[in-house]
């Protein structure tokens, strides 16, 4: 790719929704048959203030099939008409750690609450 090609490589990064980095963006061209050099491509990023965006693929974390018994839902949806200290719930928001690795952190536990005072 020449230096009047460069708007290709932002066409490309666009058109791969902002996924593709350098490696991507040059065998692009290259299976047109174009010439695009790494540095070059590299560099038109830099310049144009591209970069990729890593998406992490999304996990399910809740196993709905196990043979483990449910508690009751005692209060099935009802906040209103208890008593005081009759009925208690709780709440833990996750929120992703910023540590050496990927683990979770609930710095958001709002404890036990009476229903009463929510």
């Amino acid at each position: 790719m020449r230096e009047g090609n460069l708007p290709k490589v932002a066409a490309i990064h666009d058109a791969s929704r902002r996924n593709y980095g350098r490696p991507r963006i040059v065998y692009k061209p290259r299976q047109q048959g174009e010439v695009a050099s790494a540095e070059r491509v590299r560099k038109s990023l830099r310049r144009q203030g591209l970069r990729p965006v890593y998406r992490r693929p999304f996990v399910v974390t809740t196993d709905s099939a196990h043979c483990l018994p449910v508690a009751p839902n005692l209060l099935d949806r009802r906040f209103d008409g208890w008593q005081r200290d009759q009925a208690w719930v709780a709440d833990i928001t996750y929120v992703p750690g910023r540590t050496w690795r990927p683990c979770w952190t609930w710095p958001a536990h709002r404890g036990l609450v009476d229903v009463r005072e929510h």
